[in-house]
């Protein structure tokens, strides 16, 4: 695999276009995210890539605000899809609570998780 060429998701489930290494476009093939497990670094990279061009999409997108107090993208309607993140939830979490400066230990979470239990 050379890369991760686009992205979609359907009632099937997640769908991913790849490049072949050596071999030309018209050989892309859309492959499961079940077969892409082993590809983890090749994956995180994609998503970084197709999230920056969503944010910087919506960045500069205009907004209006409807009569319901409601907050919505003018203009055409654009299908385009971000994966999920492929990063294991713990890391995940650590950059949110990082990036919101939240602190919090690894005994506090197991107390939050037993007592919810």
């Amino acid at each position: 695999m050379e890369n991760v060429v686009d992205y979609q998701k359907d009632d099937k489930g997640s769908w991913y276009l790849i490049k072949w290494k050596g071999w030309a476009d018209e050989f892309n093939t859309w492959e499961p995210e079940e077969n892409l497990q082993s590809c983890e670094d090749v994956m995180l990279t994609f998503y970084e890539k197709r999230k920056a061009q969503y944010d910087d999409i919506m960045e500069k997108s205009e907004y209006v605000t409807m009569s319901n107090g409601r907050k919505r993208r003018r203009g055409p309607y654009i299908n385009f899809q971000v994966p999920p993140d492929p990063r294991p939830f713990d890391v995940r979490a650590d950059e949110y609570l990082e990036k919101e400066g939240v602190s919090i230990t690894a005994e506090e979470i197991e107390v939050t998780y037993i007592n919810c239990v």
